[in-house]
């Protein structure tokens, strides 16, 4: 016989094992009503359509939207010393907007001052010996003439000419130089922008082409974002998005400036890398912000446009079925245009309102009756339930938002 004790251990772990099992059961049934509340809420419009024999032609605002997520980068620029020098005066700080020419920081002008003055007297030595090596050898070009000196003379007074104006020309550079050279103790932005990084302070010594400071361009901020493969195709260079900063509640104008010629694999769906580029500055934006960007391919405002399933093509022609006033159908040729996973907008501006045959299939032919197309209906759903296949990219990170009063309503 089971003791007593060993009779409830073993209910304690029954019951235990009992409770876990209709947790978990609660657990997958709330999963599984909120899959298909998302899921009805997604067909609403689709089963709206497959529920009426008939529809009419509307006019919608068409719009498709792709959305991602990035991190803003900045692109920057180096600003270099093109002397040595010591720090003597400092006139920004990091974080400070500046612009093109502003002086960032002044090196102390003594030790250039005084190379400056040693070169002033190296040249005025130079040209001391230039002149009078040039009025030898213009003497000796008339003495030479004259047959009073030989050529080997009159060629040693050359290039005793020659040389001292090749000396007097080198210290003319090197004065000019040491002129730069000090104009250039006063170090300037090369750009606007913000300064993000300042590398020296009052007293620092410089050596020539050393990196000084670093600023970002705000005019240039950029997003690196990832589009699915999908959407991807929508998109071109120059398109329009608009990027939400939330850290600062605001949105800015931007535009794709760079699409990548390749798919990136790695994920569940390969997505394409993409630059985002602001088209607006503010001293507010700062690298790193998360932003959140929609990126505009389609808007097509009023567009006069019919049920995807309205539409049946014949030998590459596209044709909807016209509801006449006897309640027969015809057949009539229609322009598409864009289109998506729910509607399909045809250029056919006279059938605005006109009422159509919410779906086509097999078996319907131009002249039927209304009642003769209901039978049709009627058999062919007693085997296939209607339904939307979801496109690619309308679901998770893109896809297509159809917004706009309709101007006509489905009818039965």
């Amino acid at each position: 016989m089971v003791k007593k004790d060993e009779w409830e251990i073993f209910m304690n772990q029954y019951m235990k094992k009992g409770l876990f099992l209709v947790l978990s059961a609660l657990l997958l049934l709330g999963a599984w009503s909120v899959f298909r509340s998302i899921e009805s809420a997604n067909m609403e419009d689709a089963n709206e359509i497959g529920q009426s024999l008939t529809t009419k032609v509307m006019q919608m605002d068409l719009v498709d939207e792709i959305f991602a997520d990035g991190f803003l980068e900045i692109e920057t620029k180096n600003i270099y010393a093109e002397v040595s020098g010591i720090v003597e005066e400092v006139l920004v700080q990091e974080g400070d907007w500046i612009t093109e020419g502003d002086v960032i920081l002044i090196l102390s002008k003594d030790a250039v001052q005084a190379q400056i003055e040693d070169a002033i007297l190296a040249l005025s030595d130079a040209a001391i010996d230039y002149e009078a090596s040039l009025r030898n050898y213009e003497s000796g070009s008339v003495l030479y003439d004259e047959g009073a000196i030989t050529l080997n003379d009159y060629e040693t007074r050359k290039e005793n000419y020659e040389r001292a104006l090749n000396n007097m020309q080198i210290k003319e550079q090197v004065l000019e130089r040491l002129y730069e050279d000090y104009d250039n103790t006063e170090i300037k932005a090369n750009v606007s922008g913000r300064l993000l990084l300042l590398g020296y302070d009052v007293s620092d010594k410089i050596s020539e082409d050393d990196k000084i400071a670093e600023i970002a361009i705000s005019d240039h901020m950029t997003l690196l974002v990832s589009v699915e493969e999908y959407d991807a195709p929508q998109m071109s260079v120059g398109t329009p998005a608009d990027v939400f900063v939330p850290a600062l509640g605001k949105s800015y104008k931007g535009f794709i400036s760079f699409i990548s010629p390749m798919a990136k694999i790695g994920s569940a769906v390969p997505t394409v890398e993409t630059l985002i580029e602001l088209e607006e500055q503010d001293e507010l934006l700062i690298s790193g912000y998360s932003a959140e960007i929609t990126i505009q391919t389609v808007n097509l405002p009023g567009a006069v446009a019919v049920p995807y399933d309205s539409i049946q093509m014949k030998q590459g022609l596209s044709y909807v079925y016209l509801v006449n006033e006897n309640d027969t159908v015809s057949m009539v040729e229609v322009s598409t245009g864009y289109e998506d996973n729910l509607y399909i907008q045809i250029m056919n501006e006279e059938l605005l309102n006109a009422s159509i045959l919410a779906r086509v299939g097999p078996g319907i032919q131009d002249g039927m009756t209304i009642d003769a197309v209901q039978v049709l209906w009627d058999d062919s759903t007693e085997t296939a339930s209607p339904g939307l296949i979801p496109l690619p990219g309308s679901g998770m990170g893109g896809g297509t938002r159809v917004g706009g009063g309709a101007s006509g309503t489905g009818e039965k």
